[in-house]
């Protein structure tokens, strides 16, 4: 028999890496395909409910990151595959304003302090 503290703890799994988040975390994000499939809405294709424990078939890099926006932390870059893996979540970009609020763009413009190559080191 599980306990209430275990109930509470949702595993996610992508690849071999173990994530774990609260369901209190999850609960806040109700549009999304993992709360969703926890509560027995709807199904999907690259998600697999097993007890407490969601396998996801998504780059582990990615789902660690949106379990982080999940979180409240910021994320500093997006690329095309995260951006793709929130949206098959079900995470409204345009609603939760990721890209403008929570996506910072690193700039990458040179100062006078940079170093553009190694030989530049030596000098």
């Amino acid at each position: 028999m599980s306990s209430i503290k275990e109930k509470n703890i949702i595993r996610i799994r992508s690849d071999d890496f173990l994530f774990i988040i609260t369901i209190n975390t999850i609960n806040r994000y109700p549009d999304t395909k993992l709360y969703k499939i926890l509560n027995d809405i709807e199904n999907c294709d690259f998600i697999h409910k097993y007890n407490n424990t969601l396998y996801l078939d998504l780059k582990p890099e990615n789902v660690k990151q949106i379990i982080d926006y999940m979180r409240g932390y910021k994320i500093n870059y997006i690329d095309d595959s995260l951006k793709m893996d929130f949206h098959r979540l079900g995470f409204n970009l345009n609603n939760d304003n990721i890209i403008n609020k929570l996506f910072e763009k690193i700039d990458v413009t040179k100062n006078d302090d940079s170093v553009t190559s190694f030989s530049e080191l030596n000098n």
